[in-house]
């Protein structure tokens, strides 16, 4: 508080021990006539950023959602607000209650802005709530809504982020080698990145949002999670496995759930995934060995793979591309891969064994990398993204340097320090989250170069490094 406001004083806030994250969107003009336009459930939270969105807010009280919109109008009201905004309360939470009854409610923030999760309002309500704001800076009067105040469909926001979910929620930066989210009526795509493009250590990381609509939340839950698995998405680790346990998670789909969803159920989920991957991977791994010893030739539109002399599994695969329009004779030799100029990447029909399998291939060239996304699952012959730190210890230039750009929150180390590996030397803020710098391996700091508090770009050396 001193820091950032110039006082140390505190305030002693009531614990609320289980609780839902409850938002109600209001617009405001200039005449002081204020409406709701629905509520948002934001509860699905990791690093108390929210990932999974929805409206209206499920399994809530009749008499619980008319206080949190009066709360919010007459809030608005109280201070002469005008524009579009939202208000931001916790509801307070216990699972033996029935959905009628009512929950005390406490009041956390106002944005006086559009959330991130604004879309899924915008879907239940048939608005467009960006043009409601140029409306209301025009002067125009809401005495006479243009909007629909009953919601007419159920939304739900799924934040695709570049991350490993193993590594608690790091960010994962790296070239996006493909990116081909698939087209549907009731899915809704806001994408941060181009087809082919670079997840930076500069910005957050997140990739995309997906919105889907339908008629129930149960419907609008299954769209969301199969348009997420029918993504075609090459790049560094992402959290897209991840959104469709949450989404699919019995407790997730049946009840509403608290702040500490994703803490109570993050190592089972985790779990889940991790098999999955495993299983698949395990499943194709004699494909990844066998297309590494494979020698790539470009040929007109065409790419060809030579297979290896000795016998393998890919005298049992071809691929196949769906367009009839590119089929030609596979001959016993090669391996043949249709591509396109603009992209490099089509969709293919694996056969293995006698076993179709769809898939989508990715081949570059100039990389040398051939990439398949099975089910789901990405193998590639080679491994181009690795794990992702804050801070890394320099093994021939001697030093500790920041990874990403941020504000220096702690140091730990001092000139002379002896330390052992993986021991916590700083803490940096960045992208609203916490990054602690771990010594990679035995050693001692023989110079510190940073202070707390002191905003340092990336690459910026945090300390000297000796070993011992």
């Amino acid at each position: 508080g001193l820091a950032s406001f110039g006082s140390a004083s505190l305030i002693c806030e009531k614990f609320v021990e289980k609780s839902r994250h409850v938002e109600v969107q209001i617009l405001a003009d200039k005449y002081g006539n204020v409406f709701a336009i629905g509520d948002r459930d934001c509860s699905v939270q990791r690093r108390h950023q929210k990932i999974l969105e929805e409206s209206p807010a499920p399994f809530l009280g009749e008499q619980t959602r008319r206080l949190l919109h009066e709360s919010a109008v007459a809030l608005a009201k109280e201070v002469g607000y005008f524009n579009a905004g939202t208000v931001e309360f916790l509801v307070e939470w216990d699972t033996r209650h029935k959905k009628e009854s009512f929950q005390q409610i406490y009041f956390l923030e106002m944005n006086t802005r559009l959330q991130v999760e604004h879309p899924v309002t915008e879907q239940v309500h048939r608005l467009d709530l960006v043009e409601c704001q140029f409306k209301v800076a025009m002067g125009h009067s809401l005495e006479q809504p243009f909007f629909d105040q009953t919601p007419s469909s159920h939304a739900i926001e799924a934040r695709l982020y570049a991350e490993n979910v193993n590594e608690n929620f790091f960010p994962s930066p790296g070239k996006v080698k493909t990116f081909l989210p698939p087209h549907s009526i009731d899915i809704r795509w806001e994408v941060g990145i181009d087809a082919i493009d670079e997840i930076t250590p500069k910005f957050d990381p997140m990739i995309a949002k997906i919105i889907a609509t339908g008629k129930t939340r149960e419907e609008a839950i299954t769209k969301l999670a199969d348009a997420i698995e029918k993504m075609i998405y090459l790049g560094p680790d992402s959290n897209r496995d991840y959104l469709v346990h949450l989404l699919k998670h019995t407790n997730f789909s049946k009840e509403a759930v608290s702040t500490d969803f994703i803490t109570e159920i993050h190592d089972s989920v985790i779990e889940q995934v991790d098999a999955k991957q495993e299983k698949r991977s395990k499943q194709y791994k004699q494909i990844l060995e066998d297309l590494s010893q494979c020698n790539l030739t470009a040929k007109s539109s065409a790419l060809y793979l030579s297979k290896p002399d000795h016998n393998s599994i890919l005298n049992n695969i071809y691929f196949k591309p769906f367009n009839p329009g590119k089929v030609e004779v596979l001959s016993s030799s090669d391996l043949q891969i249709i591509t396109f100029p603009q992209d490099k990447i089509t969709k293919s029909l694996l056969r293995i064994d006698q076993k179709n399998i769809v898939c989508t291939s990715h081949v570059s060239p100039n990389e040398k990398t051939i990439s398949l996304l099975i089910d789901g699952i990405q193998i590639s012959t080679t491994k181009s993204f690795g794990l992702f730190d804050a801070g890394r210890v320099n093994e021939k230039q001697a030093h500790i340097s920041a990874e990403v750009p941020g504000k220096v929150l702690e140091v730990l180390v001092t000139p002379g320090d002896n330390v052992k590996k993986n021991a916590k030397l700083f803490v940096l803020e960045s992208m609203k989250m916490e990054f602690e710098v771990k010594a990679s391996k035995e050693g001692q700091i023989t110079a510190v170069n940073v202070k707390q508090g002191e905003q340092v770009k990336s690459g910026k050396i945090l300390a000297n490094w000796a070993d011992t």
